[in-house]
Protein backbone atom coordinates (compact mmCIF):
# COMPACT_ATOMS: atom_id res chain seq x y z
CA UNK A 1 0.00 0.00 0.00
CA UNK A 2 2.81 2.37 -0.50
CA UNK A 3 4.70 4.57 -3.62
CA UNK A 4 8.15 5.16 -4.07
CA UNK A 5 10.16 7.95 -2.14
CA UNK A 6 8.33 7.13 1.68
CA UNK A 7 5.15 8.24 0.06
CA UNK A 8 2.59 5.86 1.38
CA UNK A 9 -1.68 6.04 -0.09
CA UNK A 10 -4.32 3.83 1.69
CA UNK A 11 -7.43 4.02 0.12
CA UNK A 12 -9.24 2.59 2.64
CA UNK A 13 -12.55 1.97 1.16
CA UNK A 14 -14.19 -0.15 4.05
CA UNK A 15 -16.27 3.04 5.17
CA UNK A 16 -18.47 2.49 2.66
CA UNK A 17 -18.76 -1.30 2.76
CA UNK A 18 -22.21 -2.94 3.32
CA UNK A 19 -23.64 1.27 3.56
CA UNK A 20 -22.99 2.56 0.21
CA UNK A 21 -25.79 1.81 -2.17
CA UNK A 22 -28.46 0.67 0.24
CA UNK A 23 -31.77 2.39 -1.76
CA UNK A 24 -30.94 1.21 -4.83
CA UNK A 25 -30.15 -2.60 -3.87
CA UNK A 26 -33.24 -2.73 -1.89
CA UNK A 27 -35.26 -1.40 -4.89
CA UNK A 28 -33.25 -4.06 -7.41
CA UNK A 29 -33.83 -7.07 -4.92
CA UNK A 30 -37.55 -5.91 -4.65
CA UNK A 31 -38.32 -7.13 -8.15
CA UNK A 32 -36.75 -10.77 -7.24
CA UNK A 33 -39.99 -11.91 -7.85
CA UNK A 34 -41.76 -9.69 -10.64
CA UNK A 35 -38.78 -10.86 -13.30
CA UNK A 36 -38.69 -14.23 -14.35
CA UNK A 37 -35.46 -15.76 -13.93
CA UNK A 38 -34.26 -12.63 -11.73
CA UNK A 39 -33.45 -14.73 -8.83
CA UNK A 40 -30.43 -16.88 -10.84
CA UNK A 41 -28.96 -13.69 -11.61
CA UNK A 42 -27.64 -12.25 -7.88
CA UNK A 43 -24.42 -13.47 -8.11
CA UNK A 44 -22.23 -10.45 -7.92
CA UNK A 45 -20.65 -8.20 -4.81
CA UNK A 46 -23.54 -5.45 -4.60
CA UNK A 47 -23.32 -2.88 -2.22
CA UNK A 48 -25.78 -2.06 0.32
CA UNK A 49 -25.98 -5.55 1.97
CA UNK A 50 -26.96 -4.24 5.09
CA UNK A 51 -29.36 -1.98 4.06
CA UNK A 52 -31.08 -5.23 2.84
CA UNK A 53 -31.08 -7.42 5.45
CA UNK A 54 -32.73 -5.09 7.47
CA UNK A 55 -35.37 -3.95 5.08
CA UNK A 56 -36.03 -8.04 4.48
CA UNK A 57 -35.29 -9.41 7.41
CA UNK A 58 -38.50 -8.30 8.99
CA UNK A 59 -40.40 -10.74 7.17
CA UNK A 60 -38.88 -13.57 9.54
CA UNK A 61 -41.11 -13.62 12.45
CA UNK A 62 -39.44 -16.17 15.34
CA UNK A 63 -38.05 -14.35 18.21
CA UNK A 64 -34.59 -14.69 17.04
CA UNK A 65 -35.09 -12.63 14.18
CA UNK A 66 -37.45 -10.19 15.47
CA UNK A 67 -34.17 -9.19 17.93
CA UNK A 68 -31.73 -9.46 14.88
CA UNK A 69 -33.76 -7.65 12.34
CA UNK A 70 -36.44 -5.09 14.98
CA UNK A 71 -39.11 -3.37 13.10
CA UNK A 72 -42.75 -4.02 12.68
CA UNK A 73 -43.94 -7.47 11.15
CA UNK A 74 -44.67 -7.05 7.67
CA UNK A 75 -45.87 -10.01 5.37
CA UNK A 76 -43.30 -11.15 2.19
CA UNK A 77 -45.63 -9.29 -0.31
CA UNK A 78 -46.04 -6.02 1.62
CA UNK A 79 -42.30 -6.39 2.15
CA UNK A 80 -41.55 -6.46 -1.20
CA UNK A 81 -43.42 -4.16 -2.24
CA UNK A 82 -46.35 -6.28 -4.00
CA UNK A 83 -49.39 -5.31 -1.25
CA UNK A 84 -49.77 -2.35 1.22
CA UNK A 85 -51.17 0.15 -1.44
CA UNK A 86 -54.43 1.62 -0.65
CA UNK A 87 -56.96 1.75 -3.69
CA UNK A 88 -59.87 3.81 -4.07
CA UNK A 89 -63.74 4.03 -3.01
CA UNK A 90 -65.94 1.03 -4.78
CA UNK A 91 -69.25 1.52 -5.21
CA UNK A 92 -71.41 -1.40 -6.84
CA UNK A 93 -74.48 -0.93 -9.34
CA UNK A 94 -75.96 -4.26 -8.68
CA UNK A 95 -74.67 -5.72 -5.86
CA UNK A 96 -75.29 -2.85 -3.42
CA UNK A 97 -71.67 -3.47 -2.12
CA UNK A 98 -69.75 -0.10 -0.88
CA UNK A 99 -66.21 -0.21 0.11
CA UNK A 100 -64.37 2.71 1.16
CA UNK A 101 -61.18 1.92 0.79
CA UNK A 102 -60.21 -0.93 -1.71
CA UNK A 103 -56.69 -2.93 -1.90
CA UNK A 104 -53.16 -2.99 -3.37
CA UNK A 105 -55.17 -4.52 -6.61
CA UNK A 106 -57.43 -1.99 -7.43
CA UNK A 107 -54.99 0.81 -6.42
CA UNK A 108 -52.73 -0.85 -9.44
CA UNK A 109 -55.29 -0.63 -12.34
CA UNK A 110 -56.92 3.00 -11.25
CA UNK A 111 -53.56 4.27 -11.14
CA UNK A 112 -52.14 2.76 -14.86
CA UNK A 113 -55.92 3.89 -15.96
CA UNK A 114 -55.17 7.43 -14.95
CA UNK A 115 -52.00 7.73 -16.58
CA UNK A 116 -53.13 6.59 -20.10
CA UNK A 117 -54.56 9.31 -22.65
CA UNK A 118 -58.24 9.67 -23.62
CA UNK A 119 -59.94 8.08 -26.68
CA UNK A 120 -59.41 10.17 -29.75
CA UNK A 121 -61.35 13.21 -29.99
CA UNK A 122 -63.03 12.25 -26.21
CA UNK A 123 -62.25 15.99 -24.72
CA UNK A 124 -65.04 17.65 -26.71
CA UNK A 125 -67.64 18.74 -25.03
CA UNK A 126 -70.54 19.93 -27.59
CA UNK A 127 -73.69 17.73 -27.95
CA UNK A 128 -73.01 15.45 -30.73
CA UNK A 129 -74.21 13.42 -33.54
CA UNK A 130 -72.71 9.72 -34.53
CA UNK A 131 -71.94 7.93 -37.88
CA UNK A 132 -72.19 4.39 -36.24
CA UNK A 133 -73.44 3.03 -32.83
CA UNK A 134 -70.51 0.92 -32.88
CA UNK A 135 -67.53 3.33 -32.93
CA UNK A 136 -65.60 3.25 -30.09
CA UNK A 137 -64.50 6.84 -30.04
CA UNK A 138 -66.77 9.94 -29.57
CA UNK A 139 -67.23 11.41 -32.77
CA UNK A 140 -68.45 14.92 -32.86
CA UNK A 141 -70.00 17.30 -35.47
CA UNK A 142 -68.18 20.14 -34.17
CA UNK A 143 -64.84 19.80 -34.11
CA UNK A 144 -64.01 22.56 -31.73
CA UNK A 145 -60.99 21.23 -29.16
CA UNK A 146 -60.69 22.72 -25.82
CA UNK A 147 -57.48 21.61 -23.91
CA UNK A 148 -57.47 18.50 -21.96
CA UNK A 149 -56.45 20.59 -18.74
CA UNK A 150 -59.95 22.05 -18.73
CA UNK A 151 -61.64 18.88 -19.14
CA UNK A 152 -60.96 18.47 -14.77
CA UNK A 153 -63.78 14.83 -14.56
CA UNK A 154 -62.47 11.43 -16.40
CA UNK A 155 -64.37 8.40 -17.61
CA UNK A 156 -62.66 4.92 -18.37
CA UNK A 157 -64.55 2.07 -18.94
CA UNK A 158 -63.11 -1.52 -18.57
CA UNK A 159 -65.18 -4.26 -19.57
CA UNK A 160 -64.67 -8.30 -18.54
CA UNK A 161 -66.16 -11.01 -20.33
CA UNK A 162 -65.96 -14.92 -18.60
CA UNK A 163 -64.00 -16.19 -21.42
CA UNK A 164 -60.80 -14.08 -21.59
CA UNK A 165 -58.60 -14.62 -19.13
CA UNK A 166 -57.32 -17.17 -16.29
CA UNK A 167 -59.51 -16.07 -13.60
CA UNK A 168 -61.40 -19.27 -11.98
CA UNK A 169 -65.67 -18.67 -12.41
CA UNK A 170 -66.64 -18.71 -8.80
CA UNK A 171 -63.15 -17.74 -6.78
CA UNK A 172 -61.99 -19.18 -4.08
CA UNK A 173 -58.88 -20.35 -5.69
CA UNK A 174 -55.41 -18.87 -6.02
CA UNK A 175 -53.98 -18.03 -9.29
CA UNK A 176 -49.94 -18.62 -10.04
CA UNK A 177 -48.41 -15.93 -11.39
CA UNK A 178 -45.32 -17.87 -12.77
CA UNK A 179 -46.75 -17.45 -16.02
CA UNK A 180 -47.46 -14.27 -16.46
CA UNK A 181 -44.53 -12.25 -15.24
CA UNK A 182 -42.37 -10.97 -17.86
CA UNK A 183 -38.48 -12.11 -18.78
CA UNK A 184 -35.58 -10.15 -18.39
CA UNK A 185 -34.29 -8.37 -21.60
CA UNK A 186 -31.67 -8.79 -23.91
CA UNK A 187 -30.16 -5.73 -22.82
CA UNK A 188 -30.90 -6.89 -18.85
CA UNK A 189 -29.53 -10.11 -19.21
CA UNK A 190 -26.36 -8.74 -20.78
CA UNK A 191 -25.83 -6.58 -17.84
CA UNK A 192 -26.62 -9.39 -15.10
CA UNK A 193 -23.27 -11.31 -16.89
CA UNK A 194 -21.06 -8.18 -17.35
CA UNK A 195 -21.81 -7.54 -13.20
CA UNK A 196 -21.41 -11.44 -12.34
CA UNK A 197 -18.21 -11.95 -14.91
CA UNK A 198 -16.32 -8.67 -13.75
CA UNK A 199 -16.91 -9.68 -9.68
CA UNK A 200 -15.51 -13.03 -10.26
CA UNK A 201 -13.04 -11.86 -12.71
CA UNK A 202 -11.94 -9.09 -10.11
CA UNK A 203 -11.92 -11.84 -7.52
CA UNK A 204 -9.53 -14.32 -9.90
CA UNK A 205 -7.50 -11.57 -10.49
CA UNK A 206 -6.58 -10.00 -7.11
CA UNK A 207 -5.63 -13.20 -5.91
CA UNK A 208 -3.83 -14.40 -9.01
CA UNK A 209 -1.66 -11.29 -9.91
CA UNK A 210 -1.15 -9.50 -6.51
CA UNK A 211 -1.44 -12.55 -3.97
CA UNK A 212 -4.15 -10.26 -2.11
CA UNK A 213 -6.29 -12.95 -0.60
CA UNK A 214 -7.70 -10.36 1.88
CA UNK A 215 -9.50 -8.76 -1.64
CA UNK A 216 -10.49 -12.08 -2.81
CA UNK A 217 -12.10 -12.82 0.22
CA UNK A 218 -13.99 -9.78 0.63
CA UNK A 219 -15.36 -9.58 -3.17
CA UNK A 220 -16.09 -13.69 -2.82
CA UNK A 221 -18.08 -12.82 0.54
CA UNK A 222 -20.04 -10.38 -1.64
CA UNK A 223 -20.81 -12.88 -3.93
CA UNK A 224 -22.09 -15.24 -2.33
CA UNK A 225 -24.12 -13.35 0.02
CA UNK A 226 -25.74 -11.63 -2.91
CA UNK A 227 -26.30 -14.62 -5.08
CA UNK A 228 -27.79 -16.93 -2.02
CA UNK A 229 -29.87 -13.24 -0.58
CA UNK A 230 -31.75 -13.27 -4.01
CA UNK A 231 -32.02 -17.09 -4.66
CA UNK A 232 -33.60 -16.76 -1.39
CA UNK A 233 -35.83 -13.97 -2.08
CA UNK A 234 -37.01 -14.82 -5.27
CA UNK A 235 -37.80 -18.88 -4.30
CA UNK A 236 -41.32 -17.84 -3.49
CA UNK A 237 -44.78 -18.30 -5.71
CA UNK A 238 -46.31 -15.24 -6.54
CA UNK A 239 -50.07 -16.08 -6.63
CA UNK A 240 -53.82 -13.97 -6.96
CA UNK A 241 -55.97 -14.51 -3.97
CA UNK A 242 -58.87 -15.13 -5.13
CA UNK A 243 -62.11 -14.23 -2.73
CA UNK A 244 -64.89 -16.90 -3.40
CA UNK A 245 -68.06 -15.69 -4.81
CA UNK A 246 -71.42 -17.51 -5.42
CA UNK A 247 -72.21 -19.37 -8.74
CA UNK A 248 -75.30 -17.55 -9.04
CA UNK A 249 -73.96 -14.09 -7.80
CA UNK A 250 -75.38 -11.00 -9.18
CA UNK A 251 -72.69 -9.25 -11.74
CA UNK A 252 -69.77 -7.45 -9.79
CA UNK A 253 -70.59 -4.15 -11.57
CA UNK A 254 -69.69 -1.22 -10.42
CA UNK A 255 -67.27 2.43 -10.05
CA UNK A 256 -63.81 2.56 -8.78
CA UNK A 257 -63.37 6.15 -7.78
CA UNK A 258 -61.14 8.70 -6.15
CA UNK A 259 -61.29 12.74 -6.62
CA UNK A 260 -62.37 13.28 -10.36
CA UNK A 261 -61.38 10.12 -12.07
CA UNK A 262 -63.74 7.43 -12.13
CA UNK A 263 -63.20 3.49 -13.47
CA UNK A 264 -66.65 1.64 -14.44
CA UNK A 265 -65.97 -1.73 -14.25
CA UNK A 266 -68.38 -4.09 -15.99
CA UNK A 267 -68.33 -7.86 -15.58
CA UNK A 268 -68.34 -10.67 -13.99
CA UNK A 269 -68.75 -11.26 -10.02
CA UNK A 270 -65.69 -13.24 -9.53
CA UNK A 271 -62.84 -10.77 -11.22
CA UNK A 272 -64.76 -7.64 -10.31
CA UNK A 273 -64.25 -9.42 -6.49
CA UNK A 274 -60.24 -10.03 -7.80
CA UNK A 275 -59.89 -6.55 -8.37
CA UNK A 276 -61.49 -4.62 -5.34
CA UNK A 277 -60.62 -7.09 -2.58
CA UNK A 278 -58.00 -9.38 -3.98
CA UNK A 279 -54.51 -9.43 -3.33
CA UNK A 280 -50.50 -10.51 -4.41
CA UNK A 281 -49.16 -13.42 -1.95
CA UNK A 282 -45.76 -14.56 -2.01
CA UNK A 283 -45.22 -18.21 -0.76
CA UNK A 284 -42.19 -19.46 0.36
CA UNK A 285 -40.94 -22.85 0.71
CA UNK A 286 -41.59 -24.03 4.96
CA UNK A 287 -43.94 -20.75 5.08
CA UNK A 288 -43.73 -18.63 8.37
CA UNK A 289 -41.71 -18.00 10.25
CA UNK A 290 -39.38 -17.89 7.27
CA UNK A 291 -36.30 -18.94 8.88
CA UNK A 292 -34.48 -19.11 5.18
CA UNK A 293 -34.87 -15.65 4.99
CA UNK A 294 -33.78 -14.86 8.26
CA UNK A 295 -30.69 -16.52 8.05
CA UNK A 296 -30.18 -15.07 4.72
CA UNK A 297 -30.62 -11.73 5.82
CA UNK A 298 -28.12 -12.67 8.38
CA UNK A 299 -25.32 -13.41 6.26
CA UNK A 300 -26.01 -9.66 4.41
CA UNK A 301 -24.90 -8.17 7.47
CA UNK A 302 -21.82 -10.42 7.71
CA UNK A 303 -21.10 -9.34 4.50
CA UNK A 304 -21.26 -5.68 5.65
CA UNK A 305 -19.00 -5.88 8.76
CA UNK A 306 -16.65 -8.55 7.45
CA UNK A 307 -15.97 -6.44 4.49
CA UNK A 308 -15.22 -3.98 6.56
CA UNK A 309 -12.50 -6.43 8.45
CA UNK A 310 -11.30 -7.19 5.31
CA UNK A 311 -10.74 -4.25 3.48
CA UNK A 312 -8.08 -2.01 5.50
CA UNK A 313 -5.48 -5.26 5.75
CA UNK A 314 -5.87 -5.36 1.29
CA UNK A 315 -3.83 -3.80 -1.16
CA UNK A 316 -4.14 -1.03 -2.86
CA UNK A 317 -4.43 -2.34 -5.94
CA UNK A 318 -7.12 -5.07 -4.42
CA UNK A 319 -9.31 -2.15 -3.06
CA UNK A 320 -9.39 -0.15 -5.96
CA UNK A 321 -10.64 -3.34 -7.92
CA UNK A 322 -13.08 -4.08 -4.81
CA UNK A 323 -14.41 -0.71 -5.65
CA UNK A 324 -14.62 -1.10 -9.25
CA UNK A 325 -17.25 -4.13 -8.84
CA UNK A 326 -19.26 -1.98 -6.13
CA UNK A 327 -19.55 0.92 -9.08
CA UNK A 328 -20.24 -1.65 -11.54
CA UNK A 329 -23.14 -3.83 -9.08
CA UNK A 330 -24.28 -0.30 -7.96
CA UNK A 331 -24.64 0.78 -11.62
CA UNK A 332 -26.95 -2.75 -12.30
CA UNK A 333 -28.96 -2.24 -9.33
CA UNK A 334 -30.21 1.35 -10.43
CA UNK A 335 -30.77 -0.38 -13.97
CA UNK A 336 -33.05 -2.70 -12.24
CA UNK A 337 -34.58 0.17 -9.50
CA UNK A 338 -35.26 2.26 -12.37
CA UNK A 339 -37.91 -0.66 -13.79
CA UNK A 340 -41.42 -0.01 -12.84
CA UNK A 341 -42.68 -2.44 -10.31
CA UNK A 342 -45.77 -1.27 -10.39
CA UNK A 343 -46.31 -1.87 -14.22
CA UNK A 344 -44.86 -5.49 -13.98
CA UNK A 345 -47.50 -6.18 -11.06
CA UNK A 346 -50.44 -4.28 -13.31
CA UNK A 347 -49.07 -6.56 -16.71
CA UNK A 348 -49.05 -9.83 -14.97
CA UNK A 349 -52.50 -8.86 -13.44
CA UNK A 350 -53.85 -7.98 -16.97
CA UNK A 351 -53.08 -10.82 -18.21
CA UNK A 352 -54.68 -12.88 -15.50
CA UNK A 353 -58.14 -10.79 -16.01
CA UNK A 354 -58.02 -10.91 -20.23
CA UNK A 355 -58.00 -7.29 -20.21
CA UNK A 356 -56.88 -5.43 -23.03
CA UNK A 357 -53.76 -3.33 -23.17
CA UNK A 358 -54.38 0.48 -20.72
CA UNK A 359 -54.43 1.88 -24.25
CA UNK A 360 -57.56 -0.03 -25.39
CA UNK A 361 -59.54 1.00 -22.63
CA UNK A 362 -61.68 3.28 -23.51
CA UNK A 363 -61.70 6.50 -21.75
CA UNK A 364 -63.19 10.30 -21.96
CA UNK A 365 -62.59 13.42 -20.49
CA UNK A 366 -65.69 15.63 -19.04
CA UNK A 367 -66.04 19.31 -17.76
CA UNK A 368 -68.92 18.45 -16.03
CA UNK A 369 -69.33 15.86 -13.05
CA UNK A 370 -72.83 15.36 -14.04
CA UNK A 371 -71.68 13.93 -17.78
CA UNK A 372 -69.61 10.97 -15.68
CA UNK A 373 -73.01 10.57 -13.33
CA UNK A 374 -75.51 10.13 -15.99
CA UNK A 375 -72.76 8.46 -18.42
CA UNK A 376 -72.01 5.60 -16.17
CA UNK A 377 -75.73 5.25 -14.51
CA UNK A 378 -76.73 4.48 -18.10
CA UNK A 379 -73.86 2.34 -18.39
CA UNK A 380 -74.45 0.25 -15.26
CA UNK A 381 -78.25 0.51 -14.73
CA UNK A 382 -78.08 -0.01 -11.16
CA UNK A 383 -81.03 -1.81 -9.37
CA UNK A 384 -82.09 1.82 -7.71
CA UNK A 385 -80.79 4.45 -10.04
CA UNK A 386 -81.99 7.27 -7.33
CA UNK A 387 -80.09 6.03 -4.79
CA UNK A 388 -76.87 5.20 -6.98
CA UNK A 389 -77.14 9.06 -8.31
CA UNK A 390 -77.58 10.10 -4.83
CA UNK A 391 -74.17 8.63 -3.91
CA UNK A 392 -72.30 10.02 -6.46
CA UNK A 393 -73.83 13.60 -6.14
CA UNK A 394 -75.02 14.23 -2.48
CA UNK A 395 -76.43 17.70 -2.89
CA UNK A 396 -80.25 17.95 -1.84
CA UNK A 397 -81.15 21.22 -3.12
CA UNK A 398 -84.23 21.99 -5.50
CA UNK A 399 -82.32 22.06 -8.43
CA UNK A 400 -80.39 18.61 -8.15
CA UNK A 401 -83.50 16.81 -6.72
CA UNK A 402 -85.34 18.02 -10.10
CA UNK A 403 -82.12 17.04 -11.87
CA UNK A 404 -81.99 13.02 -10.32
CA UNK A 405 -85.75 12.61 -11.23
CA UNK A 406 -85.13 13.15 -14.92
CA UNK A 407 -81.97 11.57 -15.06
CA UNK A 408 -84.16 8.70 -13.45
CA UNK A 409 -86.60 8.42 -15.63
CA UNK A 410 -84.05 8.82 -18.64
CA UNK A 411 -82.67 5.82 -17.32
CA UNK A 412 -85.53 4.10 -17.02
CA UNK A 413 -86.79 4.90 -20.53
CA UNK A 414 -83.65 3.54 -22.18
CA UNK A 415 -83.78 0.55 -20.11
CA UNK A 416 -87.14 -0.02 -19.49
CA UNK A 417 -87.98 -1.35 -23.33
CA UNK A 418 -89.42 2.12 -24.19
CA UNK A 419 -89.07 2.87 -27.96
CA UNK A 420 -89.07 6.61 -27.35
CA UNK A 421 -84.98 7.72 -26.42
CA UNK A 422 -84.90 9.60 -23.30
CA UNK A 423 -85.04 13.63 -23.60
CA UNK A 424 -83.43 16.10 -21.93
CA UNK A 425 -85.59 18.89 -22.18
CA UNK A 426 -86.44 20.98 -19.70
CA UNK A 427 -89.79 19.74 -17.57
CA UNK A 428 -92.62 21.39 -18.02
CA UNK A 429 -94.23 21.46 -14.67
CA UNK A 430 -92.98 21.78 -11.00
CA UNK A 431 -90.75 24.90 -11.93
CA UNK A 432 -93.49 27.62 -11.37
CA UNK A 433 -91.37 29.16 -7.94
CA UNK A 434 -87.88 28.45 -9.50
CA UNK A 435 -86.05 32.03 -10.26
CA UNK A 436 -84.29 32.46 -13.72
CA UNK A 437 -81.37 31.04 -12.23
CA UNK A 438 -82.30 28.16 -10.56
CA UNK A 439 -83.81 27.33 -14.41
CA UNK A 440 -80.59 27.72 -16.41
CA UNK A 441 -78.51 25.88 -13.84
CA UNK A 442 -80.82 22.78 -14.28
CA UNK A 443 -80.81 23.34 -18.13
CA UNK A 444 -76.56 22.91 -17.93
CA UNK A 445 -76.70 20.34 -15.78
CA UNK A 446 -79.37 18.54 -17.79
CA UNK A 447 -77.28 19.40 -21.12
CA UNK A 448 -74.57 17.79 -19.32
CA UNK A 449 -76.32 14.99 -18.92
CA UNK A 450 -77.18 14.73 -22.54
CA UNK A 451 -73.24 14.37 -23.07
CA UNK A 452 -73.13 11.44 -20.98
CA UNK A 453 -75.72 9.93 -22.38
CA UNK A 454 -74.23 10.27 -25.60
CA UNK A 455 -70.97 8.89 -24.53
CA UNK A 456 -72.94 5.61 -23.66
CA UNK A 457 -74.45 5.31 -26.77
CA UNK A 458 -71.03 5.11 -28.62
CA UNK A 459 -70.19 2.05 -25.75
CA UNK A 460 -73.98 0.24 -26.24
CA UNK A 461 -73.43 -2.23 -28.66
CA UNK A 462 -70.16 -3.89 -27.75
CA UNK A 463 -71.85 -3.80 -24.06
CA UNK A 464 -74.75 -5.35 -25.28
CA UNK A 465 -73.19 -8.18 -27.55
CA UNK A 466 -69.76 -8.48 -25.51
CA UNK A 467 -67.81 -7.99 -27.18
CA UNK A 468 -66.35 -5.94 -30.11
CA UNK A 469 -63.38 -5.02 -28.43
CA UNK A 470 -59.98 -7.40 -28.99
CA UNK A 471 -57.87 -8.32 -26.09
CA UNK A 472 -54.81 -9.21 -25.99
Amino acid sequence: MGFTNGVTFDLDVSGIAGFFGGDESIAAMASVNLIRYRWLLGWYNSPGSYAVSKKYGIIASQRIWDGLFPGEDSTPAEALGLDGKHGPRFIGAKSGTAIEMTGHLSSLLFDHLKGSPSSPHATHESVSKYTSPRSSTLLPAATTAHPEAQYLNTLTFVQMDKQSGHMPPVGGDNVVMDNFIKQLGIGGGCAAFLTTGFSIAAAVIVAVLWNDNFCCLAIGIGIICNGLAAVIYGSATLKVIVPPVAADAVPGDGILIRGNDVVILQGPESKVASIIRGKYELTYPGGPPYHRIGFVSMLLTVQAFSQIVLLPVATLNGQILFLGTFALSWLYNAYLASVDRDKLQFSALRKVLGLGKVSSFEKRSFQKWASVVAASTFILHPIRPDAWISKLIPNSTPVWDKWRECLVLAVEAEHGGSEKAPMFDMPTHGLEDWTDKDKAQLKAQLDSAKIGYEWYLNQREPIDGIPDRKYD
